[in-house]
């Protein structure tokens, strides 16, 4: 068995230790009292937000926009400005709502206005509606029923479980508690990846 030496981390926080993602939230802490609007952090990812009734409200949200690279320009954090968007989500176009910007080393860069967005693995549109979300979890769900079909033959129930369970129903499971279906075409839908998948097994199949 060989341990490699020990070094001096001057700065960021090392990637895959067990520390590590309680560190940098202790880090990133203390950002929330820059603001005076509406905010969520989880790990590295943060949103900002507030009703808009008035041009004040939107300049208040810029203005929290600004704080926010003064602070990570403060304590050496880089924005990736690529992943910095808006989202209306009353779905209206207002064409008196300004354009929001990050002006970072000098450069101002004026902020995607997307209509979708995906949001720690869940798709959501400016509607709130799940249903390209829905349709991209089946589709990647049935592709890997798919590669089960191709790749694994004589298959005990045990196996298939254990497979259909780690690597299809995970995706068609995950963030259920959000974006749960209540059309009937999404359920007839994602049930439908069952039935195709019990068919690899003839003795489930029914």
């Amino acid at each position: 068995m060989f341990l490699s030496g020990y070094i001096d981390v001057l700065s960021g926080v090392p990637q895959g230790s067990v520390l590590g993602p309680l560190l940098f939230i202790i880090y990133i802490n203390d950002i929330v009292e820059e603001l005076n609007c509406h905010c969520y952090l989880y790990a590295d990812d943060m949103k900002l937000y507030n009703i808009l009734k008035s041009k004040d409200d939107c300049c208040c949200l810029q203005s929290n926009l600004n704080n926010v690279v003064k602070w990570s320009d403060k304590w050496k954090i880089k924005l990736n400005i690529a992943k910095c968007k808006v989202l209306r989500l009353n779905g209206a176009v207002n064409l008196d709502t300004p354009l929001y910007n990050i002006t970072v080393n000098g450069l101002t860069k004026a902020l995607e206005i997307t209509e979708e967005e995906k949001d720690l693995g869940i798709k959501l549109t400016v509607i709130l509606s799940f249903d390209n979300h829905i349709a991209e979890i089946i589709n990647k769900a049935n592709k890997i029923v798919g590669v089960l079909k191709r790749n694994f033959k004589d298959l005990n129930y045990s196996s298939f479980s254990a497979l259909y369970k780690a690597l299809v129903r995970s995706h068609l499971e995950y963030g259920q508690s959000v974006w749960s279906p209540y059309k009937l075409k999404h359920v007839d839908a994602l049930e439908s990846v069952q039935r195709t998948a019990t068919k690899i097994m003839p003795s489930l199949d029914v």
